[in-house]
């Protein structure tokens, strides 16, 4: 998310689309859609392909209407703005930013644990609740 977030402030050079396809798969019965996007790009003179759209890797999906949206979006041919990591010129993205899947990613990653923890939590409370019971149930027996 940090990285994402710093590619906000990278600067930015031409390139151009030079592959504009979606790649199809199968995963666990289903068939996954993924936007292949691959552009080219010049930075001190030196040239540079990549094929990331965002800092992060766009999730794979059983429906295809947003792979073939971000397909139609970059043409083959297209000029394009390309962002580049200034420490690492290879690195680079057409969106920088967070993204909202990087912050949906984030939330159901994080919220997995905080619902364990709570669990944890609640099971020693019930735990403790119960031995006060029987150690007053033995007591007012005596």
């Amino acid at each position: 998310m940090q990285y994402a977030s710093a590619s906000l402030d990278w600067p930015s050079v031409t390139g151009e689309i030079t592959r504009s396809e979606i790649d199809t798969y199968r995963k666990e019965g289903k068939t996954q859609y993924l936007p292949d996007i691959a552009y080219t790009y010049q930075v001190d003179s030196k040239s540079y392909t990549s094929s990331k759209i965002t800092v992060g890797d766009p999730p794979a999906t059983s429906n295809i209407s947003p792979a073939k949206r971000i397909r139609s979006e970059y043409p083959v041919g297209k000029e394009v703005e390309v962002h580049y990591d200034p420490e690492v010129p290879s690195s680079s993205a057409l969106k920088p930013g967070v993204q909202r899947n990087d912050i949906m990613l984030l939330f159901i990653t994080g919220i997995f644990p905080f619902l364990g923890i709570l669990l944890f939590l609640r099971g020693l409370k019930a735990k403790r609740e119960r031995e006060e019971i029987i150690t007053l149930k033995v007591l007012t027996k005596n």
